[in-house]
């Protein structure tokens, strides 16, 4: 019974296996089709210069022959021998042609030095019916060695199976088409066929080889952390003339899934801080494009539309994008100048519309921050504000394309790991949560985001966090965003 239950779970094991294998070549398939469509024009071209280049005419000249007795004219009444002779003939054709006896003949009957073609002979069907067949690149030739075929082959023969007579019932005459004629549309067809197999050889080793994140479940498979919630893709449709809505809870068009995501994030995330007295937390990712700033963004409004005084500090000095994010007008100044300690914290954090946001940007992206992070200036503006503010986030680079998540780490309380569904390699993940943890920061979690569900139909969209990625890092042009207001006020709840 045992074995049974055994056999049961294994077999279902391997049909979900299956069935997640079908999901990722979908997936696959949704984000490589564009490989798909050059493989096919590639391979569409290739066929037709293949064409176009290599293609050689070549004409095909016969004649079918009765076969009889070199004693007996009546070719109809000597039945069984002109069968036998027929037969006899089919045999022996190829070693007269091997032998090169029936070649010399014709070369010299000719006048050539070879014989320009190629010829064959065959028995039509079970009659004493016989037929040659000569190919060559020349129809007049192919037709020419027809001809001396049909005069020199009898006496060749003869010295194998003695006298015989062949009786020319049907000729073609000068071949006036080639036997191959020119076919662009099946060499074009044949090209896309073998573009269609290249991509699913490809698909097929990709779909195999790539180890992401695609559900909670993949989470307790592969990491020891823990899920605090998804995130759905956000979807807008385009209106001509507008910009793609900012993907923020304050914006009316976010679908109420999205919100009510980010609400269940929330209320864990906090939950577990309140409960390890933490306030201070950093919201990072294994690589660029995975929605964390986006993600650092809307947990920060959250917690400022509930009445908490919280301070998001932009900390991706290389790439700031939380001015962009929130759509900030101009300002002067940034993280990058405090910590420089060219303006104090005072003068450039400000407040966020009429909210309990403040807001500390990145300032101008700047490529060299050697010691910026490491030394104290850092970790006492988190404790200063600390003692001000209910929350603080910080957002900062991908932990695993630059060491500067690892140096902010030691000065929080704890990080949230955004984890873009079917993204990352899960090695690339491995590698980030290794970094943070090895600096001595504790993860409260991590969510998945662009969560979806259905066949094929998980990551990311037209309009999804890939708007936002990285591109070349830190290295873009950079938009100048302000701010609304200045800080101050009391601490509030």
């Amino acid at each position: 019974m045992e074995e049974k239950n055994l056999s049961a779970k294994v077999e279902e094991e391997d049909k979900i296996d299956i069935v997640s294998l079908l999901f990722d070549s979908i997936k696959c398939f949704q984000m490589s089709w564009w490989l798909l469509m050059v493989l096919l024009i590639l391979g569409a071209g290739i066929g037709y210069w293949r064409m176009a280049r290599n293609y050689t005419a070549y004409y095909e000249a016969s004649a079918s022959f009765a076969v009889s007795s070199g004693t007996d004219d009546n070719i109809i009444s000597s039945g069984y021998y002109d069968k036998v002779s027929a037969e006899q003939l089919n045999a022996t054709f190829p070693y007269i042609l091997t032998s090169g006896a029936l070649n010399k003949v014709v070369a010299k009957d000719l006048g050539l030095g070879g014989v320009p073609g190629n010829i064959s002979a065959q028995m039509v069907g079970d009659t004493s019916l016989f037929q040659i067949k000569v190919i060559s690149l020349d129809p007049q030739m192919a037709y020419d060695i027809l001809q001396s075929v049909i005069k020199n082959y009898p006496t060749v023969a003869k010295y194998v199976i003695g006298n015989t007579k062949l009786k020319l019932l049907d000729e073609t005459g000068v071949p006036s088409e080639p036997m191959n004629p020119r076919s662009y549309k099946r060499s074009i067809a044949i090209g896309m066929l073998g573009g269609c197999l290249i991509y699913a050889v490809l698909l097929f080793f990709w779909t195999i080889t790539r180890h992401t994140i695609k559900s909670p479940e993949d989470l307790k498979k592969y990491l020891n952390i823990k899920y605090l919630g998804g995130i759905p893709l956000a979807k807008f449709k385009r209106r001509s003339g507008n910009k793609v809505p900012q993907i923020l809870v304050n914006n009316p068009s976010i679908p109420n899934i999205y919100a009510e995501s980010l609400e269940t994030l929330q209320v864990r995330l906090t939950k577990n801080m309140r409960e390890n007295k933490w306030k201070a937390f950093l919201v990072t990712s294994a690589m660029a494009g995975e929605g964390k700033t986006t993600t650092a963004c809307n947990l920060a409004l959250m917690l400022a539309e509930k009445g908490y005084r919280t301070l998001l500090i932009d900390g991706d000095l290389r790439n700031p994008s939380v001015a962009e994010r929130l759509q900030l007008e101009n300002t002067c100044g940034g993280l990058y100048d405090v910590l420089a300690g060219k303006a104090g914290p005072e003068k450039i954090i400000s407040k966020y519309k009429e909210t309990h946001l403040y807001v500390l940007p990145g300032g101008e992206p700047v490529s060299q921050i050697s010691g910026l992070y490491g030394s104290k200036v850092f970790g006492n503006l988190i404790q200063q504000y600390k003692e001000e503010m209910d929350y603080i986030v910080v957002d900062t680079p991908p932990c695993t394309f630059m060491h500067d998540a690892s140096l902010i780490a030691p000065c929080l309380d704890t990080g949230l790991m955004v984890i873009r569904q079917d993204y990352a390699h899960i090695n690339k993940i491995i590698s980030g949560v290794e970094i943070l943890t090895n600096a001595g920061l504790p993860l409260a979690g991590c969510t998945i985001n662009g969560e979806s569900t259905g066949i094929g139909s998980y990551g990311y969209g037209k309009y999804g966090y890939g708007r936002y990625g990285y591109g070349r890092y830190g290295y873009g042009r950079y938009n100048r965003y302000g701010y609304y207001g200045k800080y101050g006020g009391s601490k509030e709840k």
